[in-house]
């Protein structure tokens, strides 16, 4: 009986000990697709989406960036560009079909998420001949803002379905597009930005603001100069030099 009980506590012993070394090892495995996960997530690399996002290859593009090493998909333009005026249609009414389906498949991608806002009015806000301006309803285009950066902060609170979160904000892009088309944007150059530099400082801020109510943790940045047109036609005098010292300002 004593044998018998021995042997009994032995075996036993060594199930325990088999058991705590698989645990180990199933610990292992899921920390070590963790650290895969997160290598791509902490990628420095990011590749700017233009051109395929309406394309049956979406998916597959999405798939090669995380090949190649990318860590961050940037959504610009037409291309997954957050736009109000089709957020917002009517005044009061958001669709965000749209964007909550880019967003969420760069997140099962294990991208990071980063985005251009676009205040583009609405048809009911503006008809200005401006693809781009200062909004009339200030109030309306910043609860427009507000409710991005909630729905895009994977808080779990209002979030979009999948919980993607967006974590660098550009606020419009290239306002120097005005001089692609002649030296004088005033005489007839491309229609996209109809404000002033003081204008789109204070949009910058007022945006800014928005967003860190929302999302503390957000980087949100200025729009990105377009170089070709700031070099050859005057741009940086024009916009960047006034529309920096007017942040600065602020």
């Amino acid at each position: 009986n004593n044998m018998g009980k021995k042997t009994l506590i032995l075996i036993m012993g060594l199930v325990l000990i088999f058991a705590a070394i698989g645990a180990c090892f199933s610990v292992k495995e899921e920390s070590s697709e963790n650290e895969k996960k997160e290598s791509i997530i902490d990628s420095p690399f990011g590749i700017s989406i233009a051109g395929f996002l309406s394309n049956q290859d979406y998916e597959k593009s999405l798939s090669l960036m995380k090949e190649v090493g990318a860590g961050t998909a940037r959504f610009m333009s037409r291309w997954g560009g957050l736009h109000w005026a089709q957020v917002e249609p009517k005044k009061g009414v958001f669709d965000w079909s749209i964007p909550d389906r880019y967003y969420f498949r760069a997140k099962e991608n294990g991208l990071d998420i980063f985005i251009n806002i676009y205040p583009d009015a609405p048809s009911w806000d503006s008809s200005s001949e401006y693809k781009q301006e200062y909004p009339n309803d200030m109030e309306e285009y910043l609860k427009f803002v507000r409710m991005a950066a909630e729905r895009y902060d994977g808080d779990g609170i209002e979030d979009a379905p999948g919980h993607p979160k967006i974590n660098t904000w550009e606020v419009l892009v290239e306002l120097e597009r005005n001089y692609w088309g002649k030296e004088d944007a005033s005489a007839g150059g491309n229609k996209w930005w109809g404000g002033t530099p003081e204008e789109y400082a204070d949009l910058f801020v007022k945006t800014y603001e928005a967003i860190k109510s929302a999302n503390p943790d957000a980087t949100v940045m200025t729009y990105g100069a377009n170089m070709l047109a700031n070099i050859k036609k005057g741009g940086v005098d024009a916009i960047t030099k006034p529309l920096l010292k007017e942040i600065k300002r602020f």
